[in-house]
Protein backbone atom coordinates (compact mmCIF):
# COMPACT_ATOMS: atom_id res chain seq x y z
CA UNK A 1 0.00 0.00 0.00
CA UNK A 2 2.89 2.28 0.86
CA UNK A 3 4.27 1.75 -2.53
CA UNK A 4 0.97 2.47 -4.36
CA UNK A 5 0.77 6.16 -2.74
CA UNK A 6 4.37 7.03 -3.90
CA UNK A 7 4.04 6.01 -7.50
CA UNK A 8 0.43 7.82 -7.80
CA UNK A 9 2.01 10.72 -6.07
CA UNK A 10 4.84 10.52 -8.77
CA UNK A 11 2.50 9.59 -11.53
CA UNK A 12 0.84 12.88 -11.07
CA UNK A 13 3.98 14.54 -11.68
CA UNK A 14 4.40 16.22 -7.71
CA UNK A 15 7.79 16.40 -6.35
CA UNK A 16 9.33 15.75 -3.52
CA UNK A 17 7.84 13.17 -1.63
CA UNK A 18 4.34 12.75 -0.37
CA UNK A 19 5.32 12.19 3.45
CA UNK A 20 6.72 15.52 2.94
CA UNK A 21 3.82 17.59 2.44
CA UNK A 22 1.84 19.54 5.35
CA UNK A 23 -1.52 18.18 6.34
CA UNK A 24 -4.37 20.15 4.54
CA UNK A 25 -6.15 22.71 6.37
CA UNK A 26 -9.44 23.05 7.51
CA UNK A 27 -11.85 25.71 6.96
CA UNK A 28 -14.28 25.81 9.99
CA UNK A 29 -16.68 27.83 7.61
CA UNK A 30 -16.97 25.19 5.25
CA UNK A 31 -19.18 22.67 8.09
CA UNK A 32 -21.78 24.73 9.07
CA UNK A 33 -24.77 23.93 7.60
CA UNK A 34 -27.74 26.13 6.27
CA UNK A 35 -30.67 23.21 6.40
CA UNK A 36 -31.28 20.21 7.61
CA UNK A 37 -33.57 17.66 7.70
CA UNK A 38 -36.60 17.85 9.90
CA UNK A 39 -38.35 14.85 11.16
CA UNK A 40 -41.93 15.80 11.36
CA UNK A 41 -44.21 13.48 13.88
CA UNK A 42 -47.97 12.99 14.27
CA UNK A 43 -48.58 12.08 18.08
CA UNK A 44 -45.09 9.76 17.87
CA UNK A 45 -44.88 8.29 14.60
CA UNK A 46 -42.93 9.36 11.52
CA UNK A 47 -45.09 11.15 9.23
CA UNK A 48 -42.35 13.15 7.15
CA UNK A 49 -39.06 14.13 6.91
CA UNK A 50 -38.29 17.68 4.82
CA UNK A 51 -35.56 19.69 4.61
CA UNK A 52 -35.55 23.39 6.78
CA UNK A 53 -33.67 26.01 8.01
CA UNK A 54 -31.19 25.11 11.04
CA UNK A 55 -32.38 27.83 13.15
CA UNK A 56 -36.19 28.15 13.32
CA UNK A 57 -37.51 28.95 16.82
CA UNK A 58 -40.31 27.22 18.38
CA UNK A 59 -42.95 29.20 15.79
CA UNK A 60 -41.27 28.93 12.94
CA UNK A 61 -40.85 25.61 13.12
CA UNK A 62 -44.70 25.22 14.07
CA UNK A 63 -45.73 27.10 11.30
CA UNK A 64 -42.94 24.70 8.89
CA UNK A 65 -44.61 21.99 9.79
CA UNK A 66 -48.45 22.85 9.76
CA UNK A 67 -47.80 24.47 6.30
CA UNK A 68 -46.40 20.96 5.02
CA UNK A 69 -48.53 19.32 2.18
CA UNK A 70 -48.59 15.95 3.69
CA UNK A 71 -48.36 17.49 7.37
CA UNK A 72 -52.11 19.31 6.65
CA UNK A 73 -53.63 16.72 5.10
CA UNK A 74 -52.76 14.28 8.22
CA UNK A 75 -54.40 16.90 10.79
CA UNK A 76 -57.38 17.88 8.45
CA UNK A 77 -60.66 17.74 11.23
CA UNK A 78 -58.32 16.95 14.12
CA UNK A 79 -57.23 19.16 16.94
CA UNK A 80 -54.24 20.26 17.70
CA UNK A 81 -53.30 19.87 21.64
CA UNK A 82 -49.56 20.64 21.49
CA UNK A 83 -46.63 20.85 19.17
CA UNK A 84 -43.18 19.83 20.45
CA UNK A 85 -39.98 20.78 19.14
CA UNK A 86 -37.05 19.35 19.73
CA UNK A 87 -34.32 22.44 18.18
CA UNK A 88 -32.57 20.82 15.08
CA UNK A 89 -34.14 17.67 15.11
CA UNK A 90 -37.63 16.97 15.01
CA UNK A 91 -41.57 18.55 15.28
CA UNK A 92 -43.94 15.99 17.50
CA UNK A 93 -47.63 16.98 17.32
CA UNK A 94 -50.21 15.69 19.54
CA UNK A 95 -53.61 15.88 17.73
CA UNK A 96 -56.41 13.66 18.08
Amino acid sequence: MYLVYIELWQKTGEHPSVFAQKWPAYDANALQRDTITWVIQINGKIRERVEGSVDMDQKTAQEFALNTPRISGLLEGKQIRKVIVVPRKLINIVAN
